[in-house]
């Protein structure tokens, strides 16, 4: 893809672990928002709650614990971003599928956490996310 905004609302597998920023090979996510910053730059927002437990099974035992050893994963970690979400910053001249691929999404798990988005917000009286949730499940079947 040439163009950048291609990308928005892709599910994302990613190919190699990038600087200063966590997932590493294997890991999911979902691109939620991109910014043209300028001149060479753009960020990407990513949201990897839907794929939060799957991505788990790839975080490195790479963070030191109290003791200075590397028995921490990334989720086990302060610095693991409690709603799931991150931005990057890319070049825009960088060939972003040495970065991540597109894959497709499980269909059928998206519309289970989104029934469960939408079970909640019945339960505390949020219509307009209610609307919302329904309108990502008729787009997800």
């Amino acid at each position: 893809m040439t163009n950048h905004k291609e990308y928005l609302g892709k599910h994302v597998e990613f190919i190699r672990t990038l600087d200063e920023f966590e997932m590493e090979p294997g890991c999911r996510a979902i691109i939620t928002s991109i910014v043209d910053e300028g001149d060479d730059g753009i960020k990407f927002e990513f949201d990897w709650s839907m794929y939060a437990e799957y991505n788990k099974a790839y975080y490195s035992l790479n963070w030191y614990d109290t003791n200075r050893k590397p028995t921490l994963r990334f989720h086990e970690t302060k610095f693991y971003p409690n709603n799931h979400r991150d931005t990057y910053y890319f070049m825009k001249s960088d060939d972003l599928t040495q970065y991540f691929k597109i894959i497709e999404p499980d269909r059928n798990k998206a519309i289970e956490e989104l029934s469960k988005c939408l079970d909640f917000a019945r339960k505390n009286n949020l219509p307009l996310a209610e609307e919302e949730i329904r309108l990502q499940i008729t787009r997800n079947s």
